[in-house]
């Protein structure tokens, strides 16, 4: 059969059967990339996102420390370098709770390794 040989009322049928055809197939296409969008999105909410709050506060807490370690080193009030030892000590806790958070989210050998690296250097000095 010859598409010269048809009605055109046949090739509009079929023409317009094919564009429908395609529609659908791009409609199904594009719900399934959807799905992995959505899929990857919560990934990086729920997950990644969460892991950079904590290193980032861990960090803040860290920058905290160094700024009360050196305001001790230049006063000359007791009762102020108590003061700035006190808060080396909220500053820890704060840290220690944000490392609460982040060790039961790493799953990766790699990034428990990474993880218990800075805790041994922590505890060998």
């Amino acid at each position: 059969m010859n598409l010269n040989d048809m009605k055109i009322s046949t090739r509009l049928e079929l023409g317009f059967g094919i564009l429908t055809l395609l529609i659908i197939l791009m409609g199904c296409v594009s719900l399934f990339k959807a799905n992995h969008v959505d899929a990857t999105f919560d990934t990086v909410v729920h997950d990644r996102y969460v892991k950079i709050a904590a290193l980032n506060n861990a960090k803040d807490g860290l920058n905290q420390i160094a700024r009360y370690l050196r305001n001790t080193l230049l006063m000359d009030d007791p009762a102020d370098i108590r003061e700035q030892l006190k808060q080396v000590e909220l500053a820890h806790k704060g840290i220690t709770e944000q490392w609460g958070v982040l060790e039961p989210r790493v799953r990766t050998e790699k990034g428990k390794a990474l993880l218990a690296n800075p805790r041994t250097k922590a505890a060998s000095s």
